[in-house]
């Protein structure tokens, strides 16, 4: 008892002594004042979210489950007859091992991986090795693409598990606030070890595989209640147009993403030789249409994009891509011809970096760079701080603003749900009437103007991130296989019913609150 009573005791001394001698200098700098104190508040909705969790209807998640681990033993069955065919008998996927194994009695050469737990390269099944494997020895596609299909379905299968749910049906992620260099929260299992990382569940543009019900379907509202998600529109996009703006002056990226569909432009410049048209919205349709497994010639423009803002080679665009890389390599050169000032901040922040060792963002946040400021991995690292702090700044600051709302207006009964990165979930009171002040409220909560005066010209300009609200009763998008997800507001009210109300389980006598709310 007295070794540990020492230990917790030092834990405690030595934090209150680097924390006065800390505080003296927050007086001296402005920017990083603001920015403890942003963080310091922060932990108020974080907890709250922690407390509250996220309601889980069981029936769906039990239904994907039971849908996941039937293809996968169909994809085990399918496997089982090539391989016995072979002689080789039965392969567990679930063994990296065995899979390997398999593979090299086949003849296949499989990519090596730098591996962080062993300390060096060793052979890899993951996607994008079975992908070189399945280009380069087309005769073993068939096998690779079960592993791949099972792969996939594996990985679901591990968000669908009634041991990540507490007591009272709902999930609660434990969120750290101030655990990265960007200032975006991450997420994890939660102090009595249930919860997961609820800030990477797949999107619907980004589900594993076609024409599945996306995971997201299985968190619902509170019974009464409906969702609210806000989402900042190509934050990290602005940030970079913005952060182009101030070291060049040139406006030409502000421009196209001010003309409202900047990923469609893109498409266009990578594939010119569909028929594109003076339609916006016959282009941003043609554009939509699947490119790689599910997802767009859009999306991929929009990988390509950013993959370029953030100083992405041709090489590492198509392997993203799924395309050739001298594709990737004349995307690139029309890129920077469309929007030339992208490339020229690239090389001012890295001459910056390379003389101070530290960079400032548009928010005044001060990062020092300790690693080598001539390699090229800190450059990337670099240039991608610049736009991912400025996107969780923003996000961080509307979060507040909004928690303060739910606060201020009891009337309403908003309930800050969770962050993912760029955007935020809440739940309030189910009601026409009540809809239609939140989003007033929202909307102007999450207005959050950015000044930028550039140094090249002199010229100020100020805008705020675009938002993206949308309303429902689950967590992923409106489809005719899921009418109760979220719906884009495009000015109109939702009118729509909820069509499943979510059983709740009772809660056991000792777990029953007898005081307090949460």
């Amino acid at each position: 008892m007295t070794v540990l009573q020492t230990y917790n005791g030092m834990d405690t001394i030595a934090t209150m002594a680097l924390w006065q001698d800390f505080k003296p200098r927050l007086a001296e700098d402005a920017a990083t004042a603001r920015q403890y104190d942003l963080t310091m508040k922060l932990y108020a909705p974080a907890l709250y979210a922690m407390i509250r969790g996220i309601l889980v209807d069981q029936d769906t998640m039990s239904a994907l489950r039971v849908q996941f681990e039937a293809e996968n033993k169909a994809l085990e069955a399918k496997l089982d007859v090539i391989t016995r065919g072979l002689g080789m008998g039965v392969i567990n996927l679930a063994s990296p091992q065995q899979k390997m194994w398999m593979l090299e009695c086949l003849g296949a050469k499989l990519p090596m991986k730098y591996d962080p737990k062993i300390g060096k390269s060793r052979p890899s099944t993951d996607r994008d090795s079975l992908e070189k494997l399945s280009k380069s020895d087309p005769e073993l596609s068939p096998i690779c693409n079960i592993i791949m299909a099972w792969q996939n379905r594996a990985k679901m299968l591990t968000v669908l598990q009634p041991s990540l749910l507490d007591r009272d049906g709902r999930m609660r992620t434990g969120y750290k606030v101030a655990s990265t260099v960007t200032d975006r929260w991450s997420s994890g299992k939660n102090c009595l070890w249930t919860g997961m990382n609820m800030q990477n569940v797949k999107s619907d543009e980004k589900e594993e595989e076609v024409g599945h019900a996306s995971i997201k379907s299985m968190f619902v509202a509170d019974p009464g209640y409906k969702f609210i998600n806000i989402d900042l529109k190509g934050a990290d996009s602005w940030a970079v147009g913005l952060e182009v703006f101030l070291y060049t002056g040139d406006k030409s990226f502000l421009t196209g993403l001010q003309s409202g569909d900047v990923h469609t432009f893109v498409s266009q410049l990578t594939w010119p030789e569909l028929p594109w048209t003076k339609d916006p919205k016959a282009n941003k349709k043609l554009a939509e249409q699947p490119f790689y497994r599910h997802l767009s010639r859009r999306f991929m423009s929009k990988k390509a994009g950013h993959g370029s803002n953030y100083l992405g080679t041709p090489a590492a665009l198509a392997m993203q891509m799924k395309i050739q890389r001298h594709v990737a390599e004349n995307f690139q050169i029309k890129y920077f011809k469309a929007f030339p000032g992208i490339p020229k901040w690239h090389t001012l922040t890295i001459a910056e970096l390379e003389q101070n060792g530290f960079l400032t963002n548009l928010y005044g946040r001060r990062r020092n760079f300790h690693k080598r400021l001539d390699d090229n991995k800190t450059h990337k690292e670099a240039i991608a701080w610049k736009g991912q702090s400025v996107t969780s700044r923003t996000i961080n600051e509307c979060l507040l603003r909004t928690f303060a709302c739910s606060l201020q207006m009891p009337w309403l009964d908003m309930q800050f749900l969770g962050q993912v990165h760029d955007s935020e979930l809440l739940q309030f009171l189910s009601d026409p009437a009540t809809e239609a002040e939140v989003i007033d409220v929202i909307s102007s909560a999450m207005s959050i103007p950015i000044t930028v005066k550039s140094r090249a010209t002199g010229e100020v300009i100020t805008l705020s991130i675009p938002i993206e609200i949308s309303t429902g009763w689950n967590w992923a998008k409106e489809s005719p296989a899921n009418p109760d997800g979220l719906r884009e507001y495009t000015g109109t009210i939702d009118d729509r019913k909820r069509t499943k109300t979510p059983k709740i389980p009772k809660p056991r006598f000792m777990d029953r609150r007898v005081c307090g709310v949460y």
